[in-house]
């Protein structure tokens, strides 16, 4: 994870969290699922410092375009990370 200035991890952005399908993003963007790695992302439990929700965005890869498939399984938070695959 990365430090801004103030020397905090910044939070992915909400506004880049959907429970849409990967399918359903890369038609919507134009683009291939093949141009794209999936990567699993799932929070902690959360505790007394953190939200489960905090948890969640903290553990998204930096190179992370975009998150799909957001749900709660149980007592966690789930997703796949899309990472544009450089060619």
């Amino acid at each position: 994870m990365k430090n801004n200035q103030d020397g905090i991890t910044p939070k992915y952005p909400l506004e880049k969290i959907l429970p849409s399908s990967p399918t359903e993003y890369c038609v919507s963007v134009g683009k291939k699922l093949s141009d794209y790695e999936l990567r699993a992302v799932s929070s902690g439990r959360g505790d007394l410092t953190i939200s489960r929700e905090d948890s969640f965005r903290y553990r998204v890869p930096d190179e992370a375009e975009i998150v799909v498939d957001y749900r709660m399984i149980g007592d966690k938070l789930v997703g796949i990370a899309l990472i544009p695959i450089k060619r």
